[in-house]
């Protein structure tokens, strides 16, 4: 990596574990307006109820306080937007884990890298948004600190 995670751009990434097709989008609707106890995505149930996205969740987003962006991103989005990171031989598109939610490092303009920052058996700890930002705020800190590698070496233990 050419400088300090600290000092480069970044981007948060939250992955629900089902696909953008149609299919999916009107099975999602009618689950989260008439049945929400069989999403079978813990994100997206965590972060959905009856109307949309809940409002929750962009207050802890801003109570994070980051100084920069996320994106919500369906599994087949995210692979098709992040399947290119493959050429820098640091991240396999194979190898992620869904539900999740990953941090991208650097500019559109560098090479740029991907790491998970949070698991799907953490999110599936969370029974609400707040306990998702408390992990989300804990793994960021310890990737803040310990730098990516070894970040990633010790989530890997």
């Amino acid at each position: 990596m050419c400088q300090n995670v600290k000092d480069r751009e970044k981007k948060l990434v939250f992955i629900y574990s089902v696909d953008s097709l149609i299919e999916s989008k009107i099975t999602l609707f009618l689950q989260r307006k008439f049945s929400p106890s069989k999403i079978d995505c813990p994100l997206y149930a965590l972060l959905y109820d009856k109307k949309g996205l809940k409002p929750e969740f962009s207050k802890a987003m801003a109570r994070f306080d980051l100084d920069f962006p996320y994106e919500l991103l369906c599994r087949d989005e995210f692979v098709k937007k992040y399947d290119c990171f493959e050429i820098f031989g640091k991240f396999h598109i194979r190898d992620v884990t869904y539900p999740s939610v990953y941090i991208i490092v650097g500019h559109e303009k560098e090479e740029r890298e991907i790491y998970e920052l949070v698991a799907p058996t953490d999110i599936e700890k969370c029974d609400d948004i707040d306990r998702l930002n408390q992990i989300l705020r804990q793994k960021y800190d310890q990737f803040q600190n310990l730098g990516p590698e070894e970040f990633k070496k010790q989530t890997k233990q």
